[in-house]
């Protein structure tokens, strides 16, 4: 084994140790300003790969010749990891609908109970594991039990990595953006990719770009988790718009139309409204509508959005000054709080807290 990579794993190891636990104090360091659900799986997810790194570091330390760097398919790992990644699921499914994992919700049980009996099943074969130094060995013992269960448990990998990608989004629930949703699942389809590779093949070298991708995911989550991520105090808007969709426009005026969109359906708090998808609205070309917007506003889609949004905030605000500018800025169709207070000191001139200040003296 060379010993230039198991110093670089090493390294690697000790650097996502820290990451992780360090992601881990700073969420707990903050849970007195919300700990909801989605902010407690991802502070156990943190602690859970931090461990699972500093047993790694331990082990390259004491006896790197040991299984998980010398054989494919290494059982432990292939448990941890599997479980790794039902968590990694967990986070954005509770983002995009907090009510969603409870005990009497019959669609947990459907993701839990395979992983359940999967983690069952390795338990039953300790001691008995087949070694495998080889793809060929895999495929020679496939039939085996103990083979065809790591075999399985790589398969339901997959699916964790992707699965909420397909499922219903609704941005009324959800506390994250399909933009925010889509990205992730980069991150976790890359975690899947990465570790299921190195298992099959047992490269270092991948194990190291493993590492480092699973660093800057947990960065980039936990960031977006404490900066970005807007908690609010309920997961509905009481004045729910109508869906655009069952406008019939006749002879309507493109820019009329906009109006309408606006106004009644106010698709401004849909916070994955964009450019093609008004357009779609309002049943034109994004060549038309941004020629209308320009025409009527003076600036572009994003900015004209950008000022409806910013004023339902501002107005709302003017009306009674205690309300939560988050749970505001929320329901305005924001899902990211560094954008939301970028745009309203764009467009107000003052930051949130400024604005709020002025209204009560």
């Amino acid at each position: 084994m060379d010993n230039t990579l198991l110093l670089i794993m090493l390294v690697a190891s000790s650097m996502e140790m820290a990451i992780c636990f360090g992601c881990f104090m700073v969420l707990l360091q903050f849970r007195h300003q919300f700990w909801d659900l989605a902010r407690r799986i991802l502070a156990f997810l943190t602690i859970f790969c931090g461990i699972m790194a500093f047993f790694r570091v331990f082990v390259i330390v004491h006896s790197p010749l040991q299984n998980g760097f010398t054989e494919l398919l290494p059982p432990a790992n292939v448990l941890l990891v599997l479980i790794t990644q039902g968590f990694l699921y967990f986070y954005p499914r509770t983002l995009m609908e907090p009510t969603w994992l409870r005990w009497n919700n019959p669609r947990v049980y459907w993701l839990v109970v395979p992983l359940v009996l999967i983690t069952i099943g390795f338990l039953f074969f300790i001691g008995q594991w087949t070694r495998l130094h080889a793809f060929q060995d895999i495929v020679e013992t496939m039939s085996k039990p103990d083979v065809l269960i790591r075999v399985v448990a790589l398969d339901m990998m997959l699916p964790f990595s992707i699965i909420y990608l397909f499922l219903p989004y609704n941005w009324r629930l959800s506390g994250a953006s399909l933009s925010w949703i889509r990205l992730y699942s980069v991150g976790a389809f890359g975690f899947f990719v990465l570790h299921t590779v190195f298992f099959l093949t047992g490269y270092l070298q991948l194990r190291i770009v493993q590492q480092l991708w699973e660093m800057a995911f947990m960065i980039i989550t936990c960031n977006f988790e404490l900066q970005d991520r807007f908690i609010p105090k309920s997961p509905t808007i009481e004045d729910t718009p109508s869906d655009p969709m069952e406008e019939s426009w006749g002879e309507t005026s493109l820019w009329d139309r906009v109006c309408v969109l606006i106004e009644k359906d106010q698709v401004w708090r849909n916070p994955d409204l964009t450019l093609p998808l008004m357009a779609q609205f309002c049943g034109t070309n994004i060549t038309y509508l941004s020629n209308a917007i320009k025409e009527n506003t003076g600036g572009g889609f994003n900015t004209y959005i950008n000022k409806v949004r910013i004023q339902f905030v501002t107005d709302a605000m003017r009306k009674d000054p205690r309300q939560d500018m988050q749970q505001l800025c929320y329901e305005a169709g924001y899902r990211s709080r560094t954008t939301a207070w970028r745009n309203f000191k764009e467009i107000v001139g003052v930051t949130p807290t400024e604005f709020r200040l002025s209204l009560t003296k």
